[in-house]
């Protein structure tokens, strides 16, 4: 009894065992190929997306611009930062024979300024007015030291007009100091100043404009004057000049002074892509400096002196001073905007088809094919089509070649079978079978394409993975 019930057993473990096995080859095997397929046989989601039709180009900023020189040799000191409006004649800096800078003839400034400082606090009618005006002097300077921003140089200017003001009073006061001995302090001040007055050229500015304290060379230069090779010959970049107290040469350059705020931007491009982006001369047209975005006229569109090139002149009028000290920019041209379905290029493939307009399909029982005329009669054949439209049907592989005169059912029409064609198209990936589907490329560019044909989420192989 014992031995039959072990028996039993046996025959059951042995019974669970081909179940279990039978169980993973049926249903966990396919899953698992299907996985190690799916890791190795890299593909690609389907989704929606954009391409914008954009032309990258370098573009060569010309300005009403030029560089201005030392007309001396000496010690300048500038008086405004760079970037900034000035009005006509404003002295913009002065440039100061070094012999006199620095040395006796300004340590004598000094002691005078400070005699006459100690006479006007120790006049009995005007002292208390020389104090208080002092007293403001020193407010002034320790309010812009405590407020002062060095990103910001409007509280310098500031002070400047308040300390101005202040100095002019205390002049007022001055000339009422009587005594020949406040008499003697300023007329030796008088000399003093007017010898240091003919020891420096001010630098003052004949026209309104903006100044800058960076060249490259090229100030001067205009749309007209750059030829297509520009970009390729420009080695040159701009050069900043130290506008602290320093000594110059006769004939450094000192400031740039801009006199418009127009100005241009020029670029070369080929007339294909003038045609394809629908640029005319006269136009508005919007371009992208990275993020940045702008907008200008085409002023000119002319012969680029090179085969099949248009040169294009981009008038600007904003955005100046961002573009002050800049020579060559980076712009995109954009026209057009492209969406649908976006893989990448990897993802497309050629694939040879033969095709048969769909008035040549006949049906035989549950089988599609074509009906050959030959010399034994007319003769169905079974094909196997791989895609289909609503006008022709596609196939890769048949028992029929170039040249097969065939059918068109319902009619004594005939249609000579053409050489097959090469076709776009993608696999799509199901698990561990590739299907072949034929795709309309809308837009391509050097990454991606705009396909018509897929579906969304739809797994794209990568042919090249």
């Amino acid at each position: 009894m014992a031995t039959k019930r072990n028996q039993r057993t046996i025959s059951s473990g042995i019974g669970f065992s081909i179940l279990i096995a039978v169980f993973v080859i049926v249903y966990i095997l396919p899953r698992l190929i299907t996985f190690v397929d799916e890791g190795t046989n890299n593909y690609v989601i389907a989704k929606s997306g954009r391409i914008d039709d954009t032309i990258a180009l370098t573009g060569v900023v010309t300005r009403e611009e030029q560089l201005f020189k030392a007309v001396s040799s000496g010690v300048v000191q500038y008086y405004y930062p760079g970037g900034r409006s000035l009005a006509k004649n404003t002295v913009i800096a002065t440039i100061t024979d070094e012999d006199y800078y620095g040395d006796l003839l300004t340590d004598r400034k000094d002691v005078i300024n400070s005699k006459i400082s100690d006479l006007s606090e120790s006049d009995t009618e005007y002292g208390q007015e020389f104090v208080q005006l002092k007293k403001n002097i020193r407010f002034n300077v320790q309010q812009y030291q405590k407020n002062k921003d060095f990103s910001q140089y409007g509280s310098i200017y500031d002070l400047k007009d308040s300390l101005t003001a202040a100095i002019r009073q205390r002049q007022d006061l001055y000339s009422l100091l009587s005594g020949s001995t406040a008499r003697t302090l300023l007329e030796e001040q008088a000399l003093y100043a007017k010898v240091e007055k003919e020891a420096s050229d001010d630098l003052w500015i004949s026209e309104a404009g903006i100044i800058s304290y960076a060249y490259d060379g090229y100030e001067g230069w205009d749309a007209s004057m750059v030829r297509y090779d520009f970009v390729e010959k420009y080695k040159n970049s701009y050069d900043y000049l130290n506008i602290n107290l320093q000594k110059v040469e006769k004939g450094d350059p000192v400031y740039r002074l801009v006199t418009s705020q127009i100005w241009h931007i020029t670029v070369f491009l080929s007339k294909a892509d003038t045609e394809r982006l629908e640029i005319e001369e006269g136009d508005s047209i919007t371009f992208y400096d990275g993020e940045e975005k702008l907008t200008g006229m085409v002023e000119a569109l002319e012969d680029g002196l090179r085969p099949e090139t248009y040169k294009m002149v981009i008038r600007m009028q904003s955005r100046l001073t961002d573009y002050l000290d800049r020579r060559l920019v980076q712009i995109n041209l954009s026209n057009n905007t492209y969406e649908g379905m976006k893989v990448p290029n990897r993802c497309l493939t050629e694939v040879e088809f033969f095709s048969v307009p769909t008035a040549c399909i006949f049906h035989s029982d549950d089988q599609v094919g074509v009906m050959a005329r030959t010399a034994a009669g007319d003769t169905f054949i079974p094909i196997d089509f791989d895609w289909h439209t609503e006008n022709d049907y596609y196939f890769k592989e048949a028992d029929i070649t170039p040249g097969t005169v065939l059918l068109q059912e319902g009619s004594s029409e005939t249609y000579l079978l053409r050489a097959a064609v090469p076709t776009y198209g993608v696999y799509l990936v199901n698990g561990v079978t590739e299907t072949f589907k034929h795709v309309n490329v809308l837009y391509q560019n050097e990454e991606y394409s705009i396909i018509e044909g897929l579906s969304q989420y739809d797994h794209v192989k990568l042919l090249d993975a």
